[in-house]
């Protein structure tokens, strides 16, 4: 009667909700990140190529609480070039949409650093950068995906929403699962759509595999629901 009861009074009590919340908003945050990063990456496909010369380039490093180098933080490649769009300068320090700092300091450049370092060469170099005709204030040099951090971002952030939402939202764990589930066919129809964005792109840029393990989940969606509308 008691275990009835406190069923009744609801299965998630607040301090599950103050526990899981903040993970479920990172989750859906890094998700947000990652569909950001990709719509950015889209949107250049129709910048136009300008010559641009490197001004300065340095290294970004993680800073302490004094602001100083922290040692050993991770660092990221930077650099500050000027461009000429319509007759008007402009100067940008946007090397990529990629910011991370992935490697330690005083470690070898990683393969997106020294994609960089290759096209922005020394200070006084020129190269060509890929200018916003719309906006020509943007730009940037290398707009290409940066597969580590989206894969990185997307991983993290379904783990998180999955978890954290059958905390918050799943079922009674004491009811026996139910052989078929609408709810779980719409949400693989969700997570399959949003997948199904990375999938030509992770094609174009040769990583078949990936291709195929991201299109999974729509094709599991379309199974679900061809299996749920024989059912009835």
């Amino acid at each position: 009667m008691a275990t009835t009861k406190r069923r009744t009074q609801g299965r998630h009590p607040l301090m599950i909700w103050l526990f899981f919340l903040p993970f479920l908003l990172f989750g859906i945050a890094l998700l947000g990140l990652a569909a950001m990063k990709v719509t950015q990456h889209l949107d250049a496909q129709s910048w136009q190529p300008v010559r641009a010369t490197l001004l300065e380039r340095g290294v970004a490093t993680e800073k302490n609480a004094s602001g100083s180098d922290r040692i050993g933080g991770a660092a990221r490649i930077s650099g500050a070039y000027a461009y000429q769009w319509q007759g008007k300068r402009y100067e940008s320090n946007r090397l990529s949409f990629f910011s991370a700092k992935t490697r330690s300091t005083g470690i070898d450049l990683d393969d997106w650093d020294a994609r960089l370092a290759t096209l922005i060469g020394a200070p006084g170099n020129t190269f060509y950068a890929w200018v916003n005709p719309r906006a020509p204030s943007e730009a940037v040099v290398l707009r290409d995906l940066r597969w580590l951090e989206i894969g990185a971002m997307v991983g993290v952030g379904l783990l998180l929403v999955w978890l954290s939402a059958a905390f918050l939202f799943g079922a009674d764990p004491h009811q026996t699962a139910p052989a078929f589930s609408w709810r779980a066919v719409g949400i693989m129809w969700v997570v399959g759509l949003l997948l199904a964005v990375l999938c030509p792109l992770l094609w174009r840029d040769g990583h078949p595999v990936w291709a195929g393990i991201t299109g999974i989940p729509l094709m599991l969606a379309v199974y679900g629901t061809a299996y749920g509308l024989l059912r009835t």
